[in-house]
């Protein structure tokens, strides 16, 4: 009987492994999870009964359970008007209402003109096209919002950020990028995004296409970045003060991306965004308690790493510490450029 069982396992082994190889070349085939058809009629079925529903983005890429569509409430893309009030009306009906949950905003262009600000609980998506790739020509297609506010304000306070997070937040598959920018006289703006609550932050799929500021994360732990694409003019990533595993998965900042924006976000020559991300720097860590980064990517910088003491702390420990793995680089002056860094330790 044992024989049996052994000769039964072995062949099961067998076909596992024959069945997982691929041809040179072959392309892996794509996880169910990210399969709109793959989702569980059932799951569907109990969350429309909830008031939630199901909704895929423009490629067919991603699915979403959203509880609001932004179409629905009269937020309507490409119409040249401010929309900022629409859409934080609709995120406070989603937690006075709901207690939280997801608003859905179709492909288009929705104009900012004031700040954004995401009630606990709450999120925000949208269908995103990502800025490499077979669509890269296409990114500005999805769902993009055109910053018209904050020009000239040198803020680095995350209070003053486009759009800021409160806590449990998502925000996912959106392109951001400023119109009014220039890149032969680059005004300063606030961080993009950032966080006004200690814990729960998730971006992923979200492209800022010229930020001056891009991403700032402080005091604040439990938090994820993955499939980030930028270019940031003065600095793109900025972890300050941080504890408690935060993790970035696939982020990359790179002066191509508004390069290749297309028309609506002015997309000046490789060489002269270069010429002034040469000046800036991608990714800053200040005070973190371990952080866990797993591929990312800095391309036409001067720093392309930046550790740095965080003296505004009143802590034993002011620098970073963590575990990083696929760190990259290309035409930085800088890889990896070390003011100091935390006696506990980089695993590399």
């Amino acid at each position: 009987m044992r024989k049996g069982i052994s000769v039964l396992l072995a062949l099961l082994l067998g076909m596992a492994l024959f069945c997982g190889c691929t041809e040179e070349g072959d392309k892996p085939a794509k996880p169910s999870g990210y399969d709109p058809s793959e989702v569980d009629s059932s799951i569907v079925a109990s969350a429309n009964e909830k008031g939630v529903k199901y909704v895929e983005d423009a490629l067919g890429e991603e699915s979403y359970l959203y509880r609001l569509k932004g179409s629905e409430l009269g937020i309507m893309p490409d119409t040249g008007e401010n929309v900022s009030s629409k859409i934080q009306s609709a995120l406070d009906q989603l937690s006075a209402d709901y207690k939280g949950g997801l608003l859905y905003l179709e492909k288009g262009v929705y104009k900012l003109g004031s700040q954004i600000n995401l009630p606990k609980n709450t999120g925000i998506v949208g269908d995103w096209i990502a800025p490499e790739g077979e669509n890269a020509d296409k990114m500005t297609q999805g769902t993009v919002f055109d910053v018209m506010f904050g020009a000239g304000n040198d803020s680095s306070d995350k209070a003053d950020a486009a759009i800021v997070t409160e806590g449990n937040n998502m925000i996912k598959g959106l392109t951001i990028g400023y119109s009014n920018q220039n890149v032969s006289n680059p005004r300063p703006y606030p961080f993009t995004i950032a966080n006004s609550a200690i814990t729960g932050f998730y971006v992923e799929n979200v492209t800022l296409v010229n930020s001056y500021r891009g991403i700032l994360l402080d005091d604040q732990n439990v938090y994820t970045l993955k499939n980030i694409y930028m270019t940031a003019l003065f600095e793109g990533v900025r972890i300050h003060y941080n504890y408690d595993i935060p993790e970035l998965y696939n982020v990359n900042v790179s002066y191509k991306y508004w390069a290749n924006a297309g028309a609506l976000f002015g997309a000046p020559s490789e060489n002269l965004v270069r010429e002034r991300t040469r000046q800036a720097t991608a990714f800053l860590f200040g005070r973190i308690d371990w952080l866990y980064l797993d591929t990312t990517f800095a391309e036409g910088y001067e720093k392309a790493y930046y550790y740095y003491r965080n003296t505004s702390l009143n802590a034993d420990t002011r620098e970073a510490n963590g575990q990083y793995m696929y760190m990259n680089c290309a035409d930085c002056k800088y890889g990896l450029y070390v003011d100091t860094t935390s006696a506990i330790g980089n695993i590399y």
